[in-house]
């Protein structure tokens, strides 16, 4: 009989022993391999641990999967095609109607007959309600008609009501030039008359 150790190492091999009946045959059997590993010392849990069996030696474990990737969110648009377009901007505010005054010395009160005056002849001719530009105190100059007349060339207002020429100069040669440069930026330029209308 073999030692304990060169028994196991052969039915390990799967090799020709001489068994307890004086036979001589081959042990392939898991349960002896097994205990042929527990005198041998040998773990067969372990990673360099080496089995035989009836095909050859056991392949090796495959490598562990590497983790998955999580997914990436795809950048944000940047050709041009791709952008989305800016909102058009609004239409233009349509033209309206403007009224002028002027009064020297200064008026705490602003006008406001004339305003009001103003206001409901605007109403009465289906004229949308009159952007007031008002000199108070004013003699010389007037800015409050200069902005008008800059609002004319933009074409705010088509439409400028006026009590009389008298508001725009005293001087009747002066005011009519007034009156010129009013109509000349395109615009119609009534006068107040008297109630009732």
């Amino acid at each position: 009989m073999l030692p304990s150790t060169d028994l196991a190492r052969q039915i390990r091999a799967g090799t020709t022993v001489t068994l307890a009946n004086g036979r001589a045959g081959t042990v392939r059997t898991a349960r002896r391999r097994h205990a042929a590993d527990r005198i041998l010392g040998v773990d067969a849990r372990s990673p360099t641990h080496e089995t035989s069996c009836s095909r050859g030696p056991c392949p090796p474990a495959p490598p562990p999967r590497p983790a998955a990737a999580r997914p990436v969110s795809p950048a944000p648009p940047t050709t041009p095609a791709a952008m989305p377009k800016p909102s058009p901007a609004p239409p233009p505010a349509p033209a309206g109607t403007a009224a002028y005054l002027r009064c020297y010395p200064f008026d705490p009160w602003g006008m406001r007959a004339h305003q009001h005056a103003l206001a409901d002849y605007a109403q009465y001719l289906k004229l949308p309600t009159p952007v007031l530009y008002l000199d108070n105190g004013r003699r010389g100059q007037c800015p409050e008609f200069d902005r008008l007349l800059r609002a004319l060339t933009t074409g705010r207002h088509t439409t400028v009501l006026v009590p009389g020429p008298w508001v725009l100069h005293l001087d009747p040669d002066t005011a009519e030039q007034r009156l010129r440069l009013l109509t000349g930026s395109g615009c119609r330029v009534i006068e107040l008359p008297r109630p009732p209308w």
